[in-house]
Formats: C-alpha cells, structure tokens, sequence
C-alpha cells in the first residue's frame, strides 16, 4: 500500500526531511522515489497516524 504524499509532511516533521528523503531513495521504502511504502520505524509510524486521527477528528468536529 503506498502513502498518501501529504503524510510525508508529518513523518518529516516528526524525523526530519533527510530521514524522509533518504527512505524515498531506497527501493524497500519506494518504488517511484517519491511515495512511501509505509513507515519503517515505530516512533515514526504511530506520530504519523496521531496526526491522521486527529486530523479526522477535527474535518468532523469542524468540517474540511
């Protein structure tokens, strides 16, 4: 399954643009180079489905 782009914000903010960037140039994160096939560490990957739960949280509380 490959990620949405607009969570590539979030992973960077949480890890840092390098860590992103550099998982984008190896295969076994991505086959394009510019769509993550999912989030290889833990801290990284539960910080970015916070910020996705909190996200439908608040377009239900206050629409999109």
């Amino acid at each position: 399954m490959l990620l949405h782009p607009s969570l590539h914000g979030a992973a960077a903010y949480h890890s840092g643009w390098g860590t992103v960037d550099n998982l984008l140039r190896m295969e076994e994160h991505s086959s394009d180079g510019q769509t993550l096939k999912g989030f290889p560490y833990n801290q990284m990957h539960h910080y970015v489905e916070k910020i996705t739960a909190s996200y439908a949280v608040y377009t239900r509380l206050y629409g999109g």
